[in-house]
């Protein structure tokens, strides 16, 4: 079974140009998959990201920079919209 942190954020901080507030980061250690469920409309899902970078997205103090500079820039990304 595959082992999945689910964190829900109460922030305010722009990610992609979007407020996320009671959004979710969604990880799965098992297959390294990093997911941000966005004003639910949309989900970015990043393959092959190891833990360490799923937690310095959490401790991060800008998550617009650090999804920017490190998780746009190093991972495949799907996006997925839906309303």
């Amino acid at each position: 079974m595959p082992y999945l942190i689910l964190v829900n954020l109460n922030i305010n901080q722009l990610i992609g140009g979007e407020k996320m507030v009671n959004e979710e980061i969604r990880y799965n250690d098992s297959n390294q998959i990093l997911e941000i469920r966005m004003n639910n409309e949309h989900i970015l899902q990043y393959q092959n990201v190891p833990y360490f970078v799923y937690q310095g997205l959490l401790m991060s103090d800008s998550k617009e920079h650090y999804k920017n500079n490190v998780l746009d820039s190093q991972y495949d990304k799907s996006e997925f919209h839906f309303k």
